[in-house]
């Protein structure tokens, strides 16, 4: 709501009339497209320490930074120690899927091997959806990751599996409603809206934020026009997929003047 008093008083009004009479209505949101998680820890096996990890559903890529474990000094050498320099990996191509007891899966590779390259492959498997029990604690984030390549000196095939764990997946707070929004109507006091949305999952929640306000004419007289955007405010994480449709509506009953407000693109008169 920056600039939103200043710009127009009687509209703050209107926005907690919203986001009160909002409270009482079916709470919507859209999935963010951003996962994340930080200090994934390896395991004994593992060459790596630790690692960070970013999906990005919406540009269908998987980046990864991974910190190798400081070299082992022999006994009786001195040896300098210094860190490795994280490994920077950025694999596109993200598919999703959910495995037998629901747990979801990410996927991405990128296979240089016919290329006399490496083949590299990174598996996430997020436990906090699954559905069974195991007879073993189980991390809520493991990740795989998997590399091939061929070693011509040996003049045979190197393969390596690491696997790092850690805290649940995270949303990012994409704020940013992309859903559609279908109809936008204005009747005694009352502003109607009908999205459509994803999801369908977990309790999920919205509201309305005014941004700034231009004078334009209406009807040879002036008027305030006002951009409003959908914005998300909690259920970042629906990720389920249904396709559902929502009528909402907001009690207007203490504005005081005219306005016209462009609600992604829909423009409704509203007095």
């Amino acid at each position: 709501m920056k600039n939103f008093v200043t710009i127009l008083a009687p509209m703050f009004l209107l926005s907690m009339q919203a986001s009160l009479f909002a409270s009482d209505l079916p709470k919507i949101t859209l999935p963010s497209s951003i996962l994340t998680v930080k200090g994934l820890q390896g395991t004994d096996q593992s060459q790596y320490q630790e690692a960070d990890l970013e999906i990005n559903l919406g540009a269908d890529k998987l980046n990864l930074t991974l910190q190798p474990r400081m070299p082992e000094c022999p006994q009786g050498f001195a040896c300098a120690q210094v860190m490795p320099e994280p490994i920077q990996i950025e694999l596109n191509g993200v598919e999703k899927r959910a495995d037998v007891c629901g747990a979801t899966v990410y996927e991405a590779e990128k296979d240089l091997l016919a290329v006399d390259g490496m083949r590299q492959s990174v598996q996430v498997i997020d436990y906090t959806t699954s559905q069974c029990q195991y007879f073993a604690p189980v991390p809520d984030t493991e990740l795989r990751y998997e590399t091939s390549y061929f070693n011509r000196i040996e003049g045979r095939r190197i393969d390596s599996l690491d696997v790092l764990q850690g805290a649940a997946l995270t949303g990012l707070e994409n704020r940013d409603f992309d859903g559609q929004l279908l109809q936008v109507s204005y009747r005694a006091k009352q502003l109607n809206l009908t999205l459509a949305y994803s999801g369908g999952c977990k309790e999920q929640q919205f509201d309305l934020e005014w941004q700034a306000c231009t004078e334009t004419m209406f009807r040879g007289r002036p008027i305030k026009e006002c951009q409003v955007e959908i914005v998300r405010t909690a259920g970042f994480n629906d990720y389920c997929e249904a396709w559902l449709t929502e009528d909402l509506s907001f009690d207007l009953s203490e504005l005081d003047n005219w306005y016209i407000l462009n609600i992604h693109g829909k423009r409704v008169l509203v007095y």
